[in-house]
């Protein structure tokens, strides 16, 4: 019961940090608030999450980086940045999984589209970026097209490559232009556990602990900028990999 009540508060956190969130977007221009004359109080490690709104475009992309480096001159320690999928790319993974499913086309021309022109723009490697994640997509919706099977456990994986796709992406964008030592990670990398509920999964207990081994104090991490994967986890059992359900990557960011 503990346990439920912990989680029912993180997604509780998780709402309340996306009103949160959107009126730190208005507040960028603002002075840092003063513990002294003249000094500037610094915050310890503050988590960033982007929505898919956010990361539409390489346009967006370079906003959000603006962003990210405003807190990094604020706080004692880089953030931890938590990201969705750019633009609507969840929506055209599941269009392609149904294309698959009920037509037999395997289809990913656009979400290829947008992740190539965003590492265009910003000149950064597709071959080394995307190209593997788009080839294990190919042979998912391959499989859901020969099999006829799109399962609340297929669908949770397929469309994870949307969340996978936009960290390696703005990792590199941040390293690679601007100097920052950001480096990606799949949550799921960091500890994060969930019940096998696939599409609306539970996060477990042991996430807390797991996570604060992989980025507190001690970890090894602190000099890094974590670019993390909002939205997904994977099971303990059987490693399948799960998302969060509606709000997923503010739950994640909670966490």
């Amino acid at each position: 019961e503990n346990a439920r009540a912990r989680r029912c508060a993180l997604r509780l956190d998780a709402a309340a940090a996306v009103a949160e969130s959107a009126a730190a977007e208005y507040a960028v221009g603002e002075d840092v608030a003063k513990s002294g004359p003249g000094e500037p109080q610094k915050l310890g490690r503050v988590v960033c999450k982007f929505g898919g709104s956010s990361l539409a475009d390489s346009a967006r992309l370079k906003e959000v980086t603006k962003l990210i480096e405003l807190q990094a001159s604020r706080c004692e320690h880089l953030p931890v940045v938590v990201l969705s999928a750019m633009g609507p790319s969840t929506n055209e993974l599941l269009s392609a999984g149904d294309r698959a499913l009920f037509e037999g086309i395997v289809d990913i021309s656009s979400v290829r589209k947008r992740a190539y022109e965003a590492c265009e723009s910003l000149g950064l490697s597709t071959a080394e970026l995307v190209d593997p994640l788009l080839s294990t997509l190919d042979q998912l919706l391959l499989g859901i097209k020969f099999i006829r099977e799109l399962s609340p456990r297929t669908k949770d994986q397929l469309v994870s490559f949307g969340e996978r796709m936009s960290v390696r992406i703005m990792a590199a964008h941040l390293r690679q232009n601007h100097g920052l030592p950001a480096q990606h990670f799949d949550a799921y990398d960091l500890g994060f556990i969930t019940d096998s509920n696939f599409g609306n999964a539970e996060v477990l207990e042991e996430t807390y602990e797991n996570v604060r081994r992989a980025l507190g104090e001690g970890s090894g991490r602190e000099r890094l900028l974590p670019v993390v994967t909002g939205f997904i986890a994977k099971t303990r059992d059987s490693g399948c990999i799960t998302t969060l359900g509606r709000g997923g990557a503010d739950l994640t960011g909670s966490v």
